[in-house]
C-alpha cells in the first residue's frame, strides 16, 4: 500500500510492520524516472510505525525548506 503525502513524498507499507518514507523527486525538483520514463521513488528511511515516518517527513521537509 502506498500513501502519497504531498507531490514529492510518499509512505510505502512494508512487510513486518515496516513503513518506507519515499521522495519522487530529486533535491533540484526534477523527477525520478527509470529508463523507460517511469516515476522511480528513492527511499530515504525505513521505519516501525507511521507516526515516525511522518514526523521524519515533516523533518525532511523542515529541512528542504531551509535549503531553498
Amino acid at each position: 500500500m502506498i500513501i502519497k503525502i504531498i507531490n514529492d513524498y510518499q509512505v510505502e507499507a512494508q512487510k513486518y510492520n515496516n513503513w518506507a518514507l519515499q521522495r519522487v523527486t530529486d533535491s533540484k525538483g526534477g523527477r525520478l524516472t527509470d529508463k523507460l520514463g517511469k516515476p522511480t521513488p528513492k527511499t530515504i528511511g525505513y521505519y516501525p510505525d507511521l507516526s515516525l515516518t511522518l514526523k521524519a517527513f515533516y523533518t525532511q521537509r523542515l529541512i528542504d525548506d531551509n535549503e531553498v
